[in-house]
Protein backbone atom coordinates (compact mmCIF):
# COMPACT_ATOMS: atom_id res chain seq x y z
CA UNK A 1 0.00 0.00 0.00
CA UNK A 2 1.13 3.26 -1.14
CA UNK A 3 1.63 5.88 1.31
CA UNK A 4 -0.73 8.26 -0.48
CA UNK A 5 -3.34 5.12 -0.19
CA UNK A 6 -3.31 5.05 3.22
CA UNK A 7 -3.77 8.62 3.66
CA UNK A 8 -6.84 9.16 1.62
CA UNK A 9 -8.49 5.77 3.21
CA UNK A 10 -7.32 6.17 6.73
CA UNK A 11 -5.64 3.75 9.02
CA UNK A 12 -6.24 2.05 11.93
CA UNK A 13 -8.20 2.68 15.01
CA UNK A 14 -6.62 2.02 18.52
CA UNK A 15 -7.52 -0.08 21.18
CA UNK A 16 -10.97 1.19 23.59
CA UNK A 17 -11.43 0.21 26.85
CA UNK A 18 -11.58 1.99 30.33
CA UNK A 19 -8.48 4.50 31.05
CA UNK A 20 -6.74 4.20 34.53
CA UNK A 21 -9.72 2.60 36.50
CA UNK A 22 -10.98 6.37 37.36
CA UNK A 23 -13.30 8.64 36.80
CA UNK A 24 -12.29 11.37 34.53
CA UNK A 25 -11.80 15.14 35.83
CA UNK A 26 -8.24 16.79 35.45
CA UNK A 27 -6.14 14.10 33.79
CA UNK A 28 -9.39 13.76 31.80
CA UNK A 29 -7.86 13.18 28.15
CA UNK A 30 -8.21 16.18 25.07
CA UNK A 31 -10.03 14.70 21.74
CA UNK A 32 -7.87 14.27 18.48
CA UNK A 33 -4.95 16.20 18.93
CA UNK A 34 -3.04 18.83 16.16
CA UNK A 35 -1.15 16.33 14.67
CA UNK A 36 -3.79 13.99 14.44
CA UNK A 37 -5.23 12.36 11.17
CA UNK A 38 -8.71 11.54 12.23
CA UNK A 39 -9.48 7.90 12.19
CA UNK A 40 -6.22 7.42 10.20
CA UNK A 41 -2.47 6.63 10.52
CA UNK A 42 -0.43 9.64 11.95
CA UNK A 43 3.17 10.47 10.82
CA UNK A 44 5.25 12.62 12.32
CA UNK A 45 8.82 13.97 12.67
CA UNK A 46 11.74 14.65 15.23
CA UNK A 47 14.34 16.21 13.57
CA UNK A 48 17.79 15.67 14.90
CA UNK A 49 18.84 18.99 13.42
CA UNK A 50 15.79 21.64 13.57
CA UNK A 51 18.20 24.21 12.90
CA UNK A 52 18.55 23.25 9.65
CA UNK A 53 14.51 24.07 9.00
CA UNK A 54 14.40 26.83 6.43
CA UNK A 55 11.55 28.78 4.59
CA UNK A 56 10.68 26.26 2.09
CA UNK A 57 10.96 22.76 3.80
CA UNK A 58 7.99 22.67 5.68
CA UNK A 59 5.68 22.30 2.63
CA UNK A 60 7.80 19.68 1.28
CA UNK A 61 7.15 17.92 4.91
CA UNK A 62 3.57 18.59 4.80
CA UNK A 63 3.37 17.72 1.02
CA UNK A 64 5.12 13.96 2.44
CA UNK A 65 1.86 13.34 4.87
CA UNK A 66 3.96 14.84 7.89
CA UNK A 67 1.51 16.11 10.57
CA UNK A 68 3.27 17.15 13.36
CA UNK A 69 6.77 17.92 14.27
CA UNK A 70 8.70 16.85 17.79
CA UNK A 71 11.39 19.52 18.29
CA UNK A 72 13.77 20.90 21.70
CA UNK A 73 11.83 23.50 22.99
CA UNK A 74 15.24 25.45 22.81
CA UNK A 75 14.28 25.45 19.03
CA UNK A 76 11.40 26.47 19.25
CA UNK A 77 11.15 30.25 18.46
CA UNK A 78 13.32 29.00 15.54
CA UNK A 79 11.20 27.25 13.54
CA UNK A 80 7.68 28.01 14.80
CA UNK A 81 6.64 29.84 12.22
CA UNK A 82 7.78 28.49 9.25
CA UNK A 83 5.99 24.97 10.64
CA UNK A 84 2.55 26.67 11.33
CA UNK A 85 2.35 28.31 8.49
CA UNK A 86 2.67 24.85 6.55
CA UNK A 87 0.10 23.49 8.76
CA UNK A 88 2.69 21.13 10.68
CA UNK A 89 1.99 20.84 14.45
CA UNK A 90 5.02 21.43 16.67
CA UNK A 91 5.59 19.85 20.25
CA UNK A 92 7.93 20.99 22.11
CA UNK A 93 10.48 18.30 24.04
CA UNK A 94 11.32 19.11 27.06
CA UNK A 95 14.30 16.72 28.76
CA UNK A 96 12.26 17.24 32.06
CA UNK A 97 14.35 15.81 34.87
CA UNK A 98 17.64 17.26 32.86
CA UNK A 99 16.79 19.90 31.66
CA UNK A 100 14.32 21.60 33.95
CA UNK A 101 15.49 23.60 36.42
CA UNK A 102 17.60 25.28 34.79
CA UNK A 103 21.37 24.57 35.26
CA UNK A 104 22.11 27.33 37.66
CA UNK A 105 19.50 25.39 40.43
CA UNK A 106 22.32 22.58 40.55
CA UNK A 107 24.42 25.62 42.66
CA UNK A 108 21.16 26.81 44.17
CA UNK A 109 19.42 23.13 45.81
CA UNK A 110 22.18 20.57 45.04
CA UNK A 111 20.02 18.49 47.58
CA UNK A 112 17.61 17.88 44.43
CA UNK A 113 19.52 16.23 42.68
CA UNK A 114 19.56 12.34 42.47
CA UNK A 115 21.72 10.30 45.20
CA UNK A 116 23.84 6.68 44.52
CA UNK A 117 23.61 4.46 47.25
CA UNK A 118 27.45 5.00 48.01
CA UNK A 119 26.32 9.12 48.86
CA UNK A 120 27.70 10.60 45.35
CA UNK A 121 25.52 13.18 44.21
CA UNK A 122 24.64 13.12 39.83
CA UNK A 123 25.17 16.77 40.00
CA UNK A 124 28.49 15.89 41.61
CA UNK A 125 30.17 13.35 40.32
CA UNK A 126 33.15 13.64 37.34
CA UNK A 127 32.05 10.89 35.93
CA UNK A 128 28.11 11.86 35.33
CA UNK A 129 27.67 13.73 31.86
CA UNK A 130 24.13 14.95 33.04
CA UNK A 131 23.17 15.99 36.31
CA UNK A 132 19.20 14.11 37.51
CA UNK A 133 16.57 15.52 39.62
CA UNK A 134 14.82 13.18 42.09
CA UNK A 135 11.27 13.50 41.61
CA UNK A 136 10.11 12.70 44.75
CA UNK A 137 11.18 16.04 46.18
CA UNK A 138 7.96 17.83 46.58
CA UNK A 139 9.90 21.12 45.82
CA UNK A 140 10.97 19.49 42.38
CA UNK A 141 7.68 18.28 41.46
CA UNK A 142 6.26 21.61 42.13
CA UNK A 143 8.57 23.28 40.13
CA UNK A 144 8.90 21.33 37.25
CA UNK A 145 4.81 20.96 37.20
CA UNK A 146 5.17 24.96 36.79
CA UNK A 147 7.70 25.08 34.00
CA UNK A 148 6.23 22.44 32.42
CA UNK A 149 2.83 24.51 32.49
CA UNK A 150 4.28 27.35 31.27
CA UNK A 151 6.09 25.93 28.58
CA UNK A 152 2.23 24.62 27.54
CA UNK A 153 1.42 28.26 27.72
CA UNK A 154 3.31 28.79 24.85
CA UNK A 155 1.34 30.08 22.06
CA UNK A 156 4.30 29.00 19.57
CA UNK A 157 3.42 25.26 20.51
CA UNK A 158 0.74 22.37 19.90
CA UNK A 159 1.60 20.37 22.44
CA UNK A 160 4.63 18.98 24.95
CA UNK A 161 6.27 16.23 24.87
CA UNK A 162 8.04 14.69 27.57
CA UNK A 163 11.17 12.92 27.33
CA UNK A 164 13.85 11.87 30.38
CA UNK A 165 11.68 10.57 32.74
CA UNK A 166 13.20 7.73 34.61
CA UNK A 167 15.59 6.46 37.20
CA UNK A 168 18.55 4.42 36.48
CA UNK A 169 18.40 0.22 35.17
CA UNK A 170 17.42 -1.64 38.21
CA UNK A 171 20.05 -3.61 37.59
CA UNK A 172 22.67 -1.15 37.55
CA UNK A 173 25.54 -1.84 39.91
CA UNK A 174 24.59 -0.81 43.53
CA UNK A 175 26.92 2.23 43.79
CA UNK A 176 25.41 3.90 40.23
CA UNK A 177 21.80 2.83 41.72
CA UNK A 178 19.68 6.14 42.15
CA UNK A 179 18.11 7.62 44.20
CA UNK A 180 18.88 6.94 48.09
CA UNK A 181 18.46 10.77 49.09
CA UNK A 182 17.35 11.65 52.34
CA UNK A 183 13.91 12.60 50.99
CA UNK A 184 13.75 9.05 48.93
CA UNK A 185 15.12 7.33 51.93
CA UNK A 186 12.29 9.05 54.47
CA UNK A 187 9.60 8.40 51.91
CA UNK A 188 10.28 4.72 51.71
CA UNK A 189 10.73 4.28 55.61
CA UNK A 190 7.07 5.71 56.34
CA UNK A 191 5.92 3.48 53.48
CA UNK A 192 7.22 0.26 54.67
CA UNK A 193 9.11 1.16 57.58
CA UNK A 194 12.39 -0.13 55.86
CA UNK A 195 15.20 1.73 55.10
CA UNK A 196 16.32 1.15 50.95
CA UNK A 197 20.20 1.41 52.41
CA UNK A 198 19.47 -1.48 54.54
CA UNK A 199 18.28 -3.72 51.66
CA UNK A 200 20.70 -6.48 50.57
CA UNK A 201 19.09 -6.79 47.29
CA UNK A 202 17.55 -3.14 46.60
CA UNK A 203 17.62 -3.87 42.63
CA UNK A 204 15.41 -7.00 43.47
CA UNK A 205 13.15 -5.63 45.66
CA UNK A 206 9.45 -5.06 45.01
CA UNK A 207 8.31 -2.54 47.63
CA UNK A 208 11.50 -0.53 46.71
CA UNK A 209 11.37 -0.71 42.42
CA UNK A 210 7.57 0.11 43.05
CA UNK A 211 8.43 3.14 44.87
CA UNK A 212 11.02 4.20 42.35
CA UNK A 213 8.17 3.84 39.95
CA UNK A 214 5.67 5.40 41.39
CA UNK A 215 7.41 8.67 42.17
CA UNK A 216 7.71 8.73 38.35
CA UNK A 217 4.08 8.63 37.56
CA UNK A 218 2.91 10.73 40.34
CA UNK A 219 5.12 13.41 38.54
CA UNK A 220 3.77 12.29 35.05
CA UNK A 221 0.48 13.07 36.08
CA UNK A 222 1.33 16.36 37.57
CA UNK A 223 3.09 17.22 34.52
CA UNK A 224 -0.43 15.97 32.25
CA UNK A 225 -2.61 18.10 34.07
CA UNK A 226 -0.61 21.32 33.89
CA UNK A 227 0.07 20.71 30.07
CA UNK A 228 -4.00 20.22 30.01
CA UNK A 229 -4.58 23.08 32.03
CA UNK A 230 -3.35 25.15 28.87
CA UNK A 231 -6.24 22.88 26.71
CA UNK A 232 -3.23 20.90 24.95
CA UNK A 233 -1.85 17.69 24.35
CA UNK A 234 0.84 15.91 26.05
CA UNK A 235 2.83 12.91 24.80
CA UNK A 236 5.79 10.92 26.56
CA UNK A 237 9.12 9.46 25.02
CA UNK A 238 9.46 6.00 26.94
CA UNK A 239 10.99 3.01 26.06
CA UNK A 240 9.99 0.00 24.31
CA UNK A 241 7.66 -1.65 25.95
CA UNK A 242 6.19 -1.18 29.14
CA UNK A 243 8.39 -4.37 30.99
CA UNK A 244 11.52 -2.83 29.29
CA UNK A 245 10.54 0.59 30.97
CA UNK A 246 10.27 -0.85 34.61
CA UNK A 247 13.22 -2.93 34.15
CA UNK A 248 15.27 -0.41 32.85
CA UNK A 249 14.19 3.04 33.66
CA UNK A 250 11.69 2.61 36.64
CA UNK A 251 8.92 4.03 33.97
CA UNK A 252 5.42 2.41 34.56
CA UNK A 253 4.34 3.82 31.34
CA UNK A 254 0.91 2.43 30.68
CA UNK A 255 -0.08 4.14 34.11
CA UNK A 256 0.92 7.43 32.64
CA UNK A 257 -1.81 9.65 32.00
CA UNK A 258 -0.98 11.32 28.58
CA UNK A 259 -2.48 11.25 25.25
CA UNK A 260 0.46 9.70 23.03
CA UNK A 261 3.02 7.25 24.61
CA UNK A 262 6.23 7.57 22.27
CA UNK A 263 7.92 4.02 22.51
CA UNK A 264 11.87 4.57 21.20
CA UNK A 265 12.46 2.02 18.89
CA UNK A 266 16.04 0.79 17.88
CA UNK A 267 17.32 2.11 14.68
CA UNK A 268 16.88 0.38 12.01
CA UNK A 269 17.95 0.98 7.95
CA UNK A 270 14.18 1.30 6.58
CA UNK A 271 10.86 1.87 8.57
CA UNK A 272 9.25 -1.60 9.28
CA UNK A 273 6.69 -2.61 12.09
CA UNK A 274 7.72 -3.11 14.99
CA UNK A 275 9.32 -6.74 16.25
CA UNK A 276 6.86 -8.94 17.29
CA UNK A 277 8.38 -9.05 21.05
CA UNK A 278 8.24 -5.57 21.12
CA UNK A 279 4.46 -5.49 19.89
CA UNK A 280 3.47 -8.10 22.34
CA UNK A 281 4.87 -6.00 25.01
CA UNK A 282 1.88 -3.74 23.55
CA UNK A 283 -0.88 -6.23 23.37
CA UNK A 284 -3.43 -6.17 26.15
CA UNK A 285 -2.41 -2.56 27.73
CA UNK A 286 -5.90 -1.04 28.70
CA UNK A 287 -4.52 1.97 26.78
CA UNK A 288 -8.48 3.85 26.48
CA UNK A 289 -8.66 7.05 24.31
CA UNK A 290 -4.58 7.09 24.88
CA UNK A 291 -2.50 5.96 21.54
CA UNK A 292 0.64 4.42 20.89
CA UNK A 293 3.28 6.13 18.01
CA UNK A 294 6.54 4.46 18.09
CA UNK A 295 9.30 6.65 17.10
CA UNK A 296 12.12 5.07 14.82
CA UNK A 297 15.42 6.54 13.44
CA UNK A 298 16.29 5.16 9.76
CA UNK A 299 18.87 6.46 7.48
CA UNK A 300 16.39 7.43 4.61
CA UNK A 301 12.82 8.26 6.48
CA UNK A 302 11.24 9.59 3.32
CA UNK A 303 11.84 7.12 1.09
CA UNK A 304 10.75 4.55 3.92
CA UNK A 305 7.49 6.77 4.82
CA UNK A 306 6.33 6.67 0.73
CA UNK A 307 5.69 2.81 1.49
CA UNK A 308 4.79 2.63 4.95
CA UNK A 309 1.58 0.52 5.51
CA UNK A 310 -0.50 0.95 8.60
CA UNK A 311 -1.85 -2.84 8.33
CA UNK A 312 1.83 -3.82 8.81
CA UNK A 313 2.21 -2.27 12.30
CA UNK A 314 -0.37 -3.91 14.38
CA UNK A 315 -4.24 -2.71 15.17
CA UNK A 316 -2.36 -1.32 18.85
CA UNK A 317 -0.19 1.09 16.73
CA UNK A 318 -1.81 4.54 15.61
CA UNK A 319 1.25 6.12 13.70
CA UNK A 320 4.97 6.52 13.29
CA UNK A 321 7.16 9.24 14.45
CA UNK A 322 10.41 9.45 11.81
CA UNK A 323 13.78 10.21 13.61
CA UNK A 324 16.40 11.61 11.83
CA UNK A 325 18.73 14.83 9.91
CA UNK A 326 16.23 17.03 7.76
CA UNK A 327 18.47 16.00 4.63
CA UNK A 328 17.66 12.50 4.99
CA UNK A 329 13.96 13.50 5.61
CA UNK A 330 13.57 15.14 2.75
CA UNK A 331 16.28 13.45 0.76
CA UNK A 332 14.10 11.70 -1.83
CA UNK A 333 11.01 14.34 -2.50
CA UNK A 334 11.61 14.07 -6.39
CA UNK A 335 12.09 10.19 -6.22
CA UNK A 336 9.13 8.13 -8.23
CA UNK A 337 6.47 6.84 -5.40
CA UNK A 338 7.10 3.28 -5.10
CA UNK A 339 4.16 0.62 -6.33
Amino acid sequence: MRREDFLRTGGLAIAVGLWYGCTRGDDELLPAADGAAPGGFDLWIAPTDPAALGASEPEALRSMGIRAAIVPLAAVPTVSSSLRESGIAIYARVNVLRDLPAPPWSAAHPEWFTVARDGRSSVASASDTEAWLCPSWPEVRAQLIDDVGAVAADPQIDGVVLAGIEHSPASAPPDADYCFCEVCRAQFIDLSGRDPMTLAAHHRDVGWQTFRREALTALVRGLAQAVRANSKPVAAMVRATPEEGRREAAQEWDEWPVDRLIPQLPTTAAVAPPPDRTRSGWNGLDLGDRRIQPAIEVAQPRRAAETLDPSEFGRETAGVVLVGTLASLLQHLDEPRRP
